[in-house]
């Protein structure tokens, strides 16, 4: 009997560290499941996803070594994906977009500046974005399902792309493996100084620059102690670190991570666009209070129990600061149970959800491509 052809998971654009989080979690659970099939895996040879290994005898694990500039590559290898990977039969893509070479493929697309500018004005508008958009809508064909973490990405993306539609399948994701879900304790006492978490690289759209911009409106209300933020040397001159009540941590581990959610009192997220927002989920799980841009992705995931805040506007981020401080003072703590229940219960959950859609039939009207 001849062996099983592999099953091909791409990951060589997964460089982000919550990004590189998921495919840990993703990987983890695929080895738990009966795929019938070898794997093979394509990882990035720097960053934080590099160095991941299985000890599972079906699994294979590669570093891609790029040898041209990061852009340049990516685009050769959507556009000339049979040159650079072979032929496979069955393929899971956590990159975001489709490759050329795959018969059956399913898509993660988890980047929420594929969608352009006139559905999310908070979408990037560079020639880099744009060509990726391109790319993405080019190589849509090639996708039998894609995948989205929330109703909203899968909203945008059916307006950005009406042909993907009957092809986009919504699967939340629990927090990373390995996360610490035991619910934080309440805390320090509720009329102690508030200090507020923002786990965040240095990305324009993750809008630091609203920090600063809060220093110069006003003074911070009474009952507000630090915030507390997670960004590399390089990063750090997105902000100016002599406002007094900021503090930078600098890059933490998964682990220093969570140590630091059970040393703060409330998560602050002032980001302009996410397809899920994991510091999010983070926090709902320890039952720590959310603080947040007042956008879709947010009131998808947290509903009614984070304190929202506009924010372009430095004022009203403080006016709902002022408002946790307060209601900490009360007593008052939210309550993540109904939001969480969106959530799958683990990992394996998920890493099912891409197995099945694998081996169902492609929708209705969608063709099916054998060649690149």
């Amino acid at each position: 009997m001849s062996r099983p052809r592999p099953l091909f998971v791409h990951a060589t654009n997964v460089t982000g560290l919550g990004a590189s989080q998921v495919l840990r979690s993703i990987l983890q659970a695929l080895e738990k499941e009966e795929i019938g099939r070898p794997v093979d895996c394509l990882i990035p040879a720097v960053g934080p996803s590099a160095g991941i290994v299985s000890q599972h005898s079906q699994f294979r694990i590669q570093a891609l070594h790029r040898k041209m500039p990061n852009s340049v590559s990516r685009m050769l290898e959507c556009t000339l994906s049979r040159h650079y990977f072979g032929r496979y039969p069955y393929g899971i893509t956590l990159g975001d977009i489709p490759l050329r070479n795959i018969d059956h493929q399913v898509v993660l697309t988890h980047q929420s500046h594929l969608t352009p500018p006139h559905i999310n004005p908070y979408s990037e508008d560079s020639l880099n974005a744009r060509m990726m958009r391109w790319l993405y809508r080019r190589n849509l064909p090639f996708a039998k399902y894609v995948v989205v973490q929330t109703d909203v990405m899968a909203q945008a993306l059916e307006a950005s792309y009406p042909e993907i539609q009957g092809r986009l399948r919504v699967v939340p994701q629990p927090p990373p493996s390995g996360f610490d879900v035991a619910p934080c304790g309440p805390g320090r006492a509720p009329d102690a100084a508030c200090d507020f978490f923002y786990p965040a690289a240095g990305y324009s759209h993750k809008n630091h620059a609203l920090i600063g911009r809060m220093a110069a409106a006003e003074q911070p209300p009474e009952g507000f102690g630090r915030l507390l933020l997670t960004l590399e040397p390089k990063e750090a001159e997105v902000v100016d670190f002599e406002i007094p009540w900021l503090h930078n941590a600098g890059r933490l581990s998964p682990e220093d991570c969570i140590q630091t959610y059970r040393q703060v009192d409330a998560l602050f997220f002032p980001s302009l666009a996410e397809s899920y927002g994991l510091p999010l989920v983070e926090a709902m799980v320890l039952g720590l209070p959310v603080v947040c841009s007042d956008l879709p992705f947010a009131r998808w995931l947290c509903e009614d129990q984070a304190i929202y805040f506009d924010p372009q506007d430095p004022v009203d981020a403080w006016r709902a600061i002022n408002q946790l401080v307060e209601r900490r003072r009360s007593g008052w703590r939210p309550s993540w149970k109904e939001p969480l229940a969106k959530l799958p219960e683990s990992w394996d959950v998920v890493a099912r959800a891409f197995v099945n859609l694998l081996e169902m039939p492609r929708p209705d009207g969608v063709r099916r491509i054998l060649t690149t």
